[in-house]
């Protein structure tokens, strides 16, 4: 019974974090479609977008990040290459490289010392996130959400968060800055 409540503190404290990454996948979208030089683009960017929110939402309700929102993700970026949507598809893969190699490297180090701080969905999410956003887009995405979760654990007082919302976040900004 203790352990019922322990839970629900943490996902009430956890809430507007994902209440902020909600609102500012919004905002972002509005943004997105007023930078979008065409439609296509706006499209892409606010599937992504959707995508996101998705998989911030899903993180925080059940600790997990589903494998078709990855998949989705990933068949998008293939559209996007379609449609001629930035970045190129060369950025792409160097993207994909990054976002797969620099999570399993940090967990591998991580699990070396006793540590579990990243999950499998999570290493899928970045995969996909790097095949999105290119190389500049998953490093900005892996930097930002990283500082964004860290100072969202001092300022709620705990010590695990869903990664995915710090994530989403970050890569929505690192989507609407390759507008630019």
């Amino acid at each position: 019974m203790d352990h019922t409540r322990q839970n629900d503190r943490a996902i009430s404290t956890e809430r507007p974090f994902v209440l902020l990454a909600g609102a500012s996948a919004l905002l972002f979208s509005i943004l997105g479609f007023l930078l979008s030089r065409t439609a296509a683009e706006a499209l892409i960017l606010f599937a992504a977008l959707l995508l996101f929110l998705s998989a911030s939402v899903y993180d925080h309700t059940f600790g997990v990040i589903p494998v078709p929102v990855c998949i989705l993700l990933a068949l998008l970026s293939f559209a996007a290459v379609l449609f001629a949507v930035p970045p190129m598809p060369v950025s792409r893969l160097f993207g994909l490289l990054l976002g797969t190699l620099l999570p399993l490297l940090a967990k591998c180090v991580l699990m070396g010392r006793g540590r579990e701080v990243l999950g499998m969905g999570d290493v899928c999410y970045l995969f996909a996130l790097g095949l999105l956003l290119g190389a500049d887009g998953i490093l900005f995405t892996l930097i930002a959400g990283s500082l964004l979760c860290v100072i969202a654990a001092l300022i709620l007082r705990v010590r695990r968060l869903p990664f995915a919302p710090a994530l989403s976040l970050a890569a929505a900004a690192a989507a609407v800055l390759t507008l630019l």
